[in-house]
């Protein structure tokens, strides 16, 4: 049975998927809500997400966006 996730007004089930990379070796575990979709696409996004978050964080700490 997945955990379940208790808010206010709704009640969610999460799946907590673990990836291990084989470029680092480092060991991610994630949650979701995504139950047809196998975990190494699911932890690819993730990965690729956090990805584009670090290019963000770059560009405003070296003032890209400053007006």
């Amino acid at each position: 049975m997945p955990p379940v996730l208790f808010c206010r007004r709704a009640v969610h089930r999460l799946r907590r998927i673990g990836y291990r990379d084989p470029e680092s070796g480092n060991r991610r575990e994630f949650m979701t809500n995504h139950f047809r979709i196998i975990s190494k696409t699911i932890a690819g996004l993730y990965k690729e997400g956090r990805q584009i978050e670090i290019v963000f964080r770059e560009m405003t700490r070296c003032s890209v966006f400053a007006g």
